[in-house]
C-alpha cells in the first residue's frame, strides 16, 4: 500500500500555542514535524488523532514556527509515511525556517 502525505494541513494561532489539524483517518498516529526561526526542526512523539495543540510557551521571544505532519510507522522500527508541505500560521513563512542540521 502507498502511504500518501496527510492533506489539508492548517495552522491557527492561539493564546496557549498553534492548533494543527489536516485530513486523515482519525485511527491513525501521526508525527509533526516543528520547524522554527530559532531551532533546528525537531519530531513530536507520534500521537493518534487528526489534529494537536502545540504549546508555544519556552520558545524565546519572537520565534516563529511552522509545521509538516507524517503518518507514523505501522511497525516498530519502520519509517513514517511521506511529510506534508509545510504550513503555517498567517504572516509567518516556510523560508524563514531554520534548516535540520
Amino acid at each position: 500500500a502507498v502511504t500518501l502525505a496527510p492533506a489539508g494541513l492548517t495552522v491557527t494561532a492561539g493564546p496557549e500555542g498553534d492548533q494543527l489539524a489536516w485530513q486523515g483517518d482519525s485511527g491513525a498516529s501521526y508525527i509533526v514535524t516543528v520547524l522554527s526561526t530559532t531551532e533546528p526542526p525537531r519530531t513530536l512523539p507520534a500521537a493518534p488523532g487528526t489534529s494537536v495543540l502545540v504549546p508555544t510557551a519556552g520558545a524565546p521571544p519572537g520565534t516563529q514556527h511552522c509545521y509538516t505532519v507524517a503518518a507514523a510507522p505501522t511497525e516498530a522500527g519502520g519509517d513514517p509515511g511521506p511529510a506534508s508541505a509545510p504550513a503555517c500560521p498567517p504572516g509567518v513563512s516556510a523560508g524563514a525556517m531554520m534548516p535540520a542540521a
